[in-house]
Parts: C-alpha cells; structure tokens; sequence
C-alpha cells in the first residue's frame, strides 16, 4: 500500500507539467525520462520428464534469462524479448533488472489505476502485459513502455526430418557436392545445385526442377531433375567435392591441380592459373585452396583465381587437404575454418582443424592436436556448413572404423574447436551407416541432406522464430 500511495504521489506531483516527455499527438524519448536497459532474471521453468516405466512427471527448474536480448523501442513504448524464453517457463513472478534517466513505476496495462514503484527485489506478473512508467527528474513529464514477455510454443531443441522423392540418377554416383549458389538469371535467390561424379570419373550437374522461392522459409518439397546432365569442359580426373561458388560463378579443381570455372554448372572451361591447385572452400571475398609444395600442403588465397597467395599457417602441414567452410558470426566477424588430414598412417587420429579471421592479416591458428579430445573423427569426406548460429559437420565412415556414416552429426558452438553430439539430435535409422556419397548445404531455415539417392530436410524448431 506505502509503494502504491508513494507512486500516485509522484504523480500528482509531475502531473502540472506533461508536455516534455508526452503528449497526446505522439510519443517520444527525451534527455528527461527514458529506460536505458531492461534485464530479466532467472526464471521458473515447469519441465516434463518420463521415468523408466513411462510414467509422465514435471519438476520446476529455473532458466537465467539475463543474456536473452530485449528490444526497447522508444518511439512505439514497447519493450520484448527478442530472444523468445524456452517453452513452460512462468511468467508470474519474473525479476527484472531496469535502468532509466527517471523514476519508474508499474501496472498491469489491464488495471493501471494500481501503480507500484519499482524495486530491483521484487519480482512482477507478466502473465499480461505490464506498463512502465518513467517519470522525469525534473518534473516535466513521463514516458511509458508496455512490457510484453514472448514464451516458445515449441521446444526449441526439438527438430524435424523430412524426406523428399528420392533422386534415381544418384544411384551410379561415387561423388557428389550440394552448392548453393546466387545467379539472378538461374533463379529468383540463392538456390542449391547439385554436382556429382561416377566411376569413370565423369562430371553431371542437376538444379531443382521447381522455382526456388525468395521466401525460404517456405518447406522445399518438390524434386529434383529425374536425370544428371553431363558437364562439359571438364577433365576425367576433376573432383565435384572441390566445388563451391564465387563471384556468382562456380569453381571446381581437378585432382591434377587445374582450375576450372563455370556460369553454368553444365559448361566449363580452363583457368590457366599461377601453380596447381586444389580448392578448399570460397567466402564472399576470396578462393582459398591448397598448394602442394616440397611434398606437403599449404594454403593460398585468391580474388580471381588466375594468381594465388600463400598465407601463413601456424603448427603441422598437413598431406591431404579436404574441405573448408568460410561463414560469418553473430558479431560479423568473418571466419574461415578448413579441415586437412595431418596424420599418415595414425587412422585414429581427428582431423586437423585450423581458423582464420579474415581480413585480420594474421596467420592461421591451429586448433587441435592428435590427442584432441573433442575434434571431428577422420572422416574421408566430411561436410561442414554454419546453421542456426553454430557449425556443424557430418560425413561417411572414418578411417578408424568406430563412427558409422552419419551416425553422428556434431555440433561446435567456439568455431570449430570443439565438436559434441547434439544430446537431442538423431539420425534417421535409414540414413546411418549410407555408403553413398553424402553432402549437405543450410537452405533458409534447413539443413538440405542428401545420402546415395536418399533426399532429406532436418530443421531445428529454433530456427526462423
């Protein structure tokens, strides 16, 4: 009761002069009564459980919410999580954390005639929206926001497969590479290509036989062409899992060391580059590749492909390159991360992972060593791709025998230094143990999988909401 009669207080005291912080055309911020920031505390969570006997059961647990961001929108007067808090959580008793140029008061918007002064210790309803009211220091005026807390209606580590028509003419295929590529007169957006190679070396390029929408979201369920048409311009010996895009344009290298270069996917020619190369992987700025010298690797970039500079690498060269992944984070740094086997010989040894900032000017960093406890297994033919904010990989059967291909589709959370199982993710039963060629691109709010013939769509639920 003292918080409520103190609040009206205040506000007869600030209601001779409202104009400096509100008036009734419009609502804006000023230098005199606005929240700076708006935190929430750990909140209650009722989570369900299923003992051995599958008995269903719940039990409260709290989740800190102080890192989710909020959304402070001083000309509309809302503030919401932008971060939505995990399915079940309890919006009855929620602490806040708020900071203003001001002095701040609350009501339930339902019921405004009960306002409350706020205080860091008290912990509020947001089962309705609340609103909160700064008023300025100088007895001027006030500014309200409408607080409104948004829960997930679904669990955000859940997930989704499905599969799509299954792709006949991969039946004979010993390769294959999913590429997504940007090329306005091919497409409305960016849309995945698929290149494949067979026995005798030959080359085939297929895209969806359905207009990509610009909307992603949207589920891609239509196939893909029924046949593989035959690429032309290529070399027996050219390796489709070298391929990626560039400069709207795509790139692919032999196992020979040439360069070849395509608008098309079905029509190639030549680059006469500097030296023999072998591509790794392509940002929006720059190729980077593998140059073979005095018997063992190193890397090199280009803007053009004709001329390839080497760059710096920090610990062990590696003998066999593989593949790479250049993505951009959250914070807009730009990172390439490149997978190579540095281990003749030893098949239970990881991969060997090394990360460059680009644009950094520094060298490459490496990342493991033979005992990494938590690197990628050796797999012959990994995949690497950036989705839902995290890396993961997946690939075929390991030199060591002990990981099944696609058995595990591993996650990294620190840009590829450290891969765990996903503890809610797996595989289908069908999909494990594939001894077709496997490849796998993010498509909008989907990782697009294809094994052998198998077509597959996985989506995580925190994707896109």
């Amino acid at each position: 009761m003292k918080k409520i009669i103190y609040a009206l207080a205040l506000l007869v005291a600030f209601g001779t002069a409202l104009v400096s912080c509100h008036s009734d055309e419009t609502t804006e911020s000023t230098s005199f009564c606005y929240i700076t920031s708006f935190t929430l505390g750990a909140v209650k969570r009722t989570m369900h459980t299923t003992s051995t006997l599958g008995a269903d059961s719940t039990y409260t647990t709290t989740v800190s919410a102080s890192t989710l961001r909020m959304a402070i929108d001083h000309r509309s007067g809302t503030i919401t999580n932008v971060d939505l808090l995990p399915k079940g959580c309890q919006l009855d008793k929620v602490p806040v954390t708020v900071t203003a140029n001001g002095t701040v008061v609350h009501a339930c918007v339902a019921d405004t005639s009960a306002w409350t002064v706020y205080s860091s210790t008290d912990t509020l309803d947001f089962t309705q929206p609340v609103l909160f009211r700064v008023l300025a220091n100088n007895g001027y005026g006030y500014h309200d926001y409408t607080v409104k807390l948004q829960v997930r209606d679904n669990n955000a580590d859940d997930y989704t497969w499905q599969r799509l028509e299954d792709i006949s003419a991969m039946r004979d295929m010993t390769a294959a590479r999913l590429v997504s590529h940007t090329v306005e007169r091919l497409s409305n957006g960016p849309f995945p290509v698929l290149l494949a190679s067979d026995a005798n070396g030959q080359c085939y390029a297929t895209t969806p036989d359905y207009k990509i929408l610009k909307d992603q979201s949207a589920t891609p369920s239509a196939s893909w062409t029924a046949t593989l048409s035959l690429c032309e311009g290529l070399d027996a010996d050219c390796d489709v899992t070298t391929a990626v895009s560039y400069a709207d344009r795509f790139w692919m290298t032999s196992l020979s060391g040439k360069l070849f270069v395509a608008d098309d996917p079905k029509t190639w020619s030549n680059v006469e580059t500097s030296q023999a190369v072998r591509l790794v992987t392509a940002s929006s700025t720059a190729l980077y590749a593998a140059i073979l010298t005095d018997g063992s690797y190193t890397m090199a970039s280009s803007t053009d492909g004709l001329s390839w500079t080497p760059m710096a690498m920090e610990g062990s060269g590696f003998t066999a390159p593989l593949t790479g992944l250049a993505y951009t984070q959250t914070n807009g740094n730009r990172r390439v991360l490149v997978l190579a086997d540095a281990y003749d010989g030893t098949t239970d040894a990881p991969l060997f992972a090394w990360s460059l900032l680009e644009g950094s000017g520094e060298a490459w960093l490496p990342f493991n060593e033979a005992d990494t406890k938590y690197a990628l297994p050796r797999w012959q033919h990994p995949t690497l791709l950036s989705y839902n904010n995290w890396l993961m990989a997946l690939g075929d059967n390991d030199l060591s025998g002990k990981h099944k291909a696609l058995y595990d589709i591993l996650i990294s959370h620190d840009n590829g230094l450290n891969w765990k199982d996903d503890s809610y993710l797996s595989v289908p039963s069908i999909l494990i143990g594939t001894k077709e060629p496997v490849t796998a691109m993010a498509y909008g709010e989907y990782v697009w999988i294809i094994a052998g013939t198998q077509q597959w769509l996985l989506r995580y639920n925190s994707y896109g909401e």
